[in-house]
């Protein structure tokens, strides 16, 4: 048996969501267990990525633009006009979206800065050295490290300095059809973190869906019996006639087993006859109560309107508009929160005045109440303006960088 399959089978369920009983609000949640909810629950989901996405969606406009940038594009050296467009080569914004979605769903994540430096080695570690200039060419996100379904991925912290703060990684790679795992051992100047806020004093932050986590995991119990139930209320109700006797029945409901399902079985003796009984379905409103519970858990845990969430109409215009601006406050907290993040990155691609403002996100059709000023911007125009040259170009390439 490979490794891969090995790994994979290591991926199994979170606790407690395949047998009820196991479930309880006290019960810790793995960094496993975590990416396993992301992958498969839409209430993770939406906690951890539909606002990131948001937040970045009209993306943003530097404050002094820096044309003339060298790099290499199909590997070849490519003059790129402006740094705007380097990031939209090497897909910076869609990797940044992906290390903050990885920072609220485990607390942490990190970008691994690349540049053209080849290492080949047939040791178990490679050290990647910094780059003497400090000015990378290329970037990686890498969420803590877990079990996901190719196999164990991720980074780790393996010393920090007399604050606390780490001073070396090391990233573990095990992807399909590696026969071993690929380790690196990282310097700080190569990673920038993407940390969570924090709910306490402890090293990075604090997974946004802690709390939502358990919620989303009854919810999908819920669900599960749900289906059951409406699968069983669709075969009716089963009815077996010439029964003689309680053991015969008993014998029959045995060999039929979970082959033919239904809400119910009756074992009639000869000559006995039973009128056809409709299934009670009042208990599908109840259900129905019971999910909105959920969504407006859901909803409160994430700052959001639950008719912006669930896509609803929200009645006036006034209250329309301020369920927008209500709900956006998390999506402008995202924006500020990992700024200084985002400054760092593009300082390590070599952007020397890394200052930005985040083009407007609110959609332009609400109309601006009178008490709440926010100057719309939807020119469309580049994140890049006509303005003065820079010459600081990031680490040129020759070839394609080598991409961990």
């Amino acid at each position: 048996m490979s490794a891969f399959y090995a790994y994979s089978r290591k991926v199994g369920t979170v606790q407690g969501d395949t047998t009820p009983t196991d479930f309880s609000f006290d019960m810790s949640v793995s960094a496993d267990d975590l990416l396993k909810l992301f992958k498969r629950n839409e209430f993770i989901q939406v906690s951890c990525e539909w606002a990131v996405i948001e937040s970045s969606r009209q993306w943003l406009t530097f404050q002094t633009p820096q044309n003339g940038i060298k790099g290499t594009k199909f590997g070849k050296p490519y003059n790129f006009s402006t740094f705007d467009e380097y990031l939209q080569w090497i897909n910076f914004k869609g990797k940044d979206q992906l290390c903050k979605t990885w920072s609220r769903l485990f607390g942490n994540a990190i970008m691994l800065f690349l540049d053209s430096q080849t290492i080949e080695s047939d040791k178990e570690e490679i050290t990647l050295p910094s780059n003497p200039n400090g000015v990378y060419s290329d970037c990686e996100p890498y969420h803590p490290l877990c079990n996901t379904g190719d196999g164990q991925s991720g980074y780790e912290v393996l010393e920090t300095d007399g604050n606390g703060k780490p001073s070396k990684y090391r990233i573990t790679i095990f992807t399909l059809g590696m026969k071993k795992a690929r380790k690196y051992l990282v310097p700080v100047d190569r990673v920038v973190e993407y940390s969570a806020p924090k709910k306490e004093i402890r090293y990075g932050g604090n997974s946004r869906v802690e709390g939502i986590a358990l919620i989303a995991l009854a919810e999908e119990q819920t669900f599960k019996r749900l289906m059951k139930r409406a699968h069983d209320v669709a075969g009716g109700i089963l009815t077996v006639n010439g029964v003689s006797s309680e053991d015969e029945a008993k014998a029959l409901d045995t060999a039929i087993g979970d082959d033919l399902s239904s809400i119910d079985r009756l074992f009639l003796q000869a000559g006995r006859e039973v009128d056809w009984k409709t299934p009670d379905l009042k208990a599908a409103g109840e259900f129905t109560a019971i999910f909105d519970i959920f969504t407006r858990k859901l909803a409160r845990h994430l700052r959001v309107s639950q008719q912006v969430l669930d896509g609803a109409p929200s009645g006036t215009i006034s209250s329309a508009k301020y369920n927008m601006i209500t709900s956006y406050c998390e999506i402008l907290g995202i924006q500020e929160h990992y700024r200084n993040s985002m400054e760092y990155c593009f300082n390590k691609l070599g952007k020397e005045d890394t200052r930005f403002i985040w083009n407007e996100v609110i959609p332009d059709q609400i109309e601006q109440p009178a008490d709440f000023t926010i100057d719309h911007k939807w020119s469309g125009k580049e994140s890049e303006t006509a303005g003065q040259l820079e010459d600081k170009s990031p680490n040129d390439q020759t070839k394609k960088d080598d991409k961990i």
